[in-house]
């Protein structure tokens, strides 16, 4: 592999990434091949679980360009460091009284020290693997998750769906994998979790912040190679994408590059792309992101919210205008685009000291309109309340999931 430059505090410059990578090469089998993948470490057994209690695992496939650390410390595995696209799968547990829509973790309030997988989801492993073992074992859990049922005395086949999850801002990878699959199981999704763990430095401070507005923009390339061999390789009868915050600047820059690279047909299409909080310039994503996007899937949900304070926070930070995740009398509204749905959160559930920013994952009421969206239910048929006709609605306090098969 060729010798690279390096960037603030050694991590690869985007001109050494395209030295290491290549304009022409095959997305991702390269940079995991086992010329030049170092072996993971060796990784200590994960604990074990006490007898009686039903753990659910959730097989999470990944896709990320963090540098691994070498660290026996498995919830380490992944750095915030830059690095080559790999590729791998890792196991989380849900534990047995696990409640929708919580991400439980170990608490101090409950004097909690370490994790326990009868009480907390839990990163239980991390394997990385080459282009080929990926793609082929991501294929035959695709394909395993298909099922065949009778409706109306016609059988239809249900499952072998994917949803591509990207992350966003001060997340790490253990945390990055423990989200994609707490919301596999709460939405009780027919079919695969595919994550992409971008490099963010999981630092919640102003510099981590700016930092991880670089490594969003540098890491786009991998991210387009890695959606593109889901989309034509994966062999799922649906595929969607959800991002969060700042992981909506990686993704819709991933959408539209696929939609530049493609114009002359080809182009690979999505079915649900949902955008939850977005940390995207609203007036931007108007103008210049949705014009080019909407040819790409067969519908865009965005998920706004007035109570967001990291946004409100972002909103400071740049002078430049209201954030496309803000809801309220700042929510942003798409006439002109049939194909895009917005819709209020303000009115969900929050705890009193929440940042109200992750109410995608932690709000019943949110995961309940998220699966009924994935389902292809309109928006006009959800339970929500109509601000704009056929361009706009608001969530109410609750919710209630839609009784509809999934396709």
């Amino acid at each position: 592999m060729a010798e690279t430059s390096s960037g603030p505090s050694g991590r690869p410059s985007p001109e050494a990434k395209q030295l290491e990578l290549g304009a022409d090469d095959l997305p991702f089998v390269e940079s995991v091949s086992p010329d030049n993948f170092d072996p993971p470490p060796q990784l200590p057994p994960p604990p074990p679980l006490e007898s009686g209690n039903e753990v659910a695992t959730i097989r999470v496939f990944y896709g990320t360009d963090r540098r691994p650390t070498g660290s026996e410390k498995l919830n380490e595995f992944y750095g915030g460091d830059r690095g080559s696209l790999s590729v791998g799968f890792c196991d989380v547990s849900i534990p047995p009284n696990h409640k929708r829509g919580k991400l439980e973790a170990p608490s101090i309030w409950r004097f909690e020290i370490r994790e326990n997988p009868n009480r907390h989801v839990m990163l239980r492993s991390v394997q990385p693997v080459d282009g080929a073992t990926f793609v082929n074992s991501l294929r035959s859990t695709v394909s395993s998750s298909i099922r065949r049922v009778s409706v109306a005395n016609e059988v239809r086949e249900i499952g072998g769906e994917v949803f591509v999850f990207v992350h966003g801002y001060n997340v790490t990878f253990k945390d990055a994998a423990r989200r994609t699959a707490q919301m596999a199981h709460d939405l009780e999704f027919p079919g695969v979790p595919v994550l992409f763990s971008w490099p963010s430095l999981g630092e919640g401070t102003l510099a981590g912040y700016r930092e991880d507005e670089r490594s969003a923009e540098w890491c786009e390339e991998d991210v387009m190679d890695f959606v593109t061999v889901i989309a034509e390789q994966s062999g799922a009868r649906r595929i969607h994408l959800i991002a969060h915050s700042m992981g909506n600047r990686v993704l819709t820059g991933v959408l539209r590059r696929l939609a530049y690279s493609y114009r002359s047909g080809n182009i690979p299409k999505f079915n649900e792309v949902i955008l939850t909080a977005p940390d995207v310039d609203a007036e931007t994503f108007k103008l210049a992101i949705a014009p080019r996007i909407t040819g790409i899937a067969d519908r865009f949900t965005v998920y706004a919210s007035q109570n967001d304070v990291a946004l409100k926070a972002s909103a400071v930070i740049h002078t430049d205008g209201t954030r496309l995740g803000q809801g309220g009398r700042y929510l942003t509204a798409f006439p002109r685009f049939r194909k895009i749905d917005m819709i209020d959160a303000s009115n969900v559930d929050t705890s009193l000291f929440a940042v109200n920013h992750f109410y995608y994952g932690d709000s019943p009421t949110v995961l309940d309109d998220i699966a009924n969206v994935l389902i292809g239910a309109r928006a006009e048929s959800r339970g929500l309340k109509t601000l704009i006709p056929k361009t706009a609605w608001r969530v109410p306090k609750r919710l209630s999931r839609l009784e509809t098969l999934w396709r």
